[in-house]
């Protein structure tokens, strides 16, 4: 699937050498096919980042990093939602190695920071195939021409485009607009692939199949309460007496989050805060479905869970959650005994353990348990909160078929 969305992007970006300090663009492009049929579009957004010896590449759900060194090249991907597999290979040569791993890529701004000059050939890891033409444009801007290829590299307030005469009558034409984004540190931009499986190509990368899937029975997943003991998800679903009998919660929202990010993760992490305000956001969202379809509503518990590494269990971090989580956490009135008996936060470790067995990768996740203790939904979370409470409320109602949803920035 890479080898198909590089294809289809021909990612192209320019303006510039290697920067002596990291920059970050989420770049949007457009390709723009016109033939004797009429024309067609295709959109895409895609990120770069560079550093000085560092490129990452992030397209889809699939990172490429490339690093070079006096001694040594070396080019790294792997897939987001897939822990346990990495492609790595090494040589003299970092042109060579984009060569050899990924297919054609347009993209001037590396291509720039492979060649240390600019404006290099923006297909990267390349040379121009001859010297250029250089015309001037009406609005000042620099255009090259060599071949079929007319390229007009990106300068401050317009877009960058380059165009591809074909034999076959059809003209292709990308335009590119760049976002700039923060950058982050790029000593977190690669993974630790030591406890990775190696895979023989970039196109073998994919999704990690979950280890517990929507309908079944959850096992495997150990929660602690702030004592460190052992907590029954059973509880959870305890019946409770009322004036009208028995009531029992029909479903459990957990808001799990890895609280040291997961490895490669370049953006920014989620919060705890964002986890709780999530979990109150759901509750409330349940109530409007509810009144909405004229049903009434079902009793829920909801809790953030504090996910660590081994061994990294830090006892202020879980009380930082816990100072979050107070007065803050909603509860259900329907469950006031209930509500009371469980913590109001608790924590696991590792991540390995207890995220990935919904949504492997992942920093956050959203999963919702019935009272029978099967998954109902998990909803892998990546920055837009919206997705994750609309999708929790309506597995919560017992709208829809079980599934999972993945939530985009």
């Amino acid at each position: 699937m890479i080898g198909a969305v590089l294809a289809i992007l021909l990612l192209l970006i320019a303006d510039g050498v290697a920067p002596a300090q990291t920059s970050a663009y989420a770049v949007h492009t457009t390709l723009t096919i016109e033939s004797d049929d009429g024309t067609r579009q295709r959109e895409g957004t895609y990120i770069l980042r560079l550093a000085r010896s560092t490129f990452r590449l992030e397209i889809a759900d699939v990172c490429v990093v490339g690093t070079r060194t006096e001694e040594q090249a070396s080019i790294v991907a792997w897939h987001r939602q897939d822990p346990t597999s990495v492609f790595i290979d090494t040589g003299e040569d970092l042109s060579m190695l984009i060569r050899r791993a990924l297919p054609p890529i347009w993209c001037g701004r590396l291509a720039d920071w492979m060649a240390g000059t600019s404006p290099a050939y923006p297909l990267v890891g390349r040379t121009w195939p001859s010297v250029p033409e250089t015309q001037e444009t009406p609005d000042g801007r620099l255009r090259l021409l060599a071949g079929a290829i007319t390229y007009e590299p990106a300068r401050a307030g317009s877009p960058e485009t380059i165009q591809i005469r074909r034999a076959d009558s059809a003209r292709e034409t990308l335009t590119l607009r760049y976002e700039p984004i923060e950058p982050g540190d790029p000593g977190q931009w690669l993974i630790d692939s030591g406890r990775r499986s190696r895979v023989s190509s970039i196109r073998a990368l994919s999704a990690h199949p979950p280890a517990i899937r929507a309908g079944e029975l959850i096992s495997g997943l150990r929660l602690f309460g702030p004592d460190a003991a052992l907590w029954d998800l059973r509880r959870a679903f305890e019946r409770e007496p009322t004036a009208r009998g028995e009531r029992h919660a029909q479903a459990l929202v957990l808001g799990m989050l890895a609280m040291a990010g997961r490895e490669g993760q370049a953006d920014p992490v989620v919060s705890p805060e964002q986890v709780v305000k999530l979990l109150g956001s759901i509750r409330e969202r349940v109530v409007v479905l509810a009144s909405e379809r004229g049903v009434p509503r079902p009793p829920f518990i909801a809790r953030p869970v504090a996910v660590f590494a081994v061994p990294d269990y830090e006892r202020t971090q879980f009380e930082h959650v816990r100072s979050v989580a107070a007065g803050s956490v909603s509860t259900d009135a329907l469950l006031p005994g209930i509500e009371a008996s469980v913590p109001q936060v608790l924590w696991t470790q590792p991540p390995r353990d207890s995220i990935d067995l919904f949504t492997p990768g992942a920093q956050a996740v959203i999963v919702v348990i019935d009272s029978s203790r099967r998954l109902v939904r998990a909803l892998r979370v990546e920055g837009d909160l919206e997705a994750a409470i609309d999708g929790a409320a309506r597995a919560v109602l017992g709208e829809d078929e079980p599934g999972s949803a993945r939530v985009k920035p």
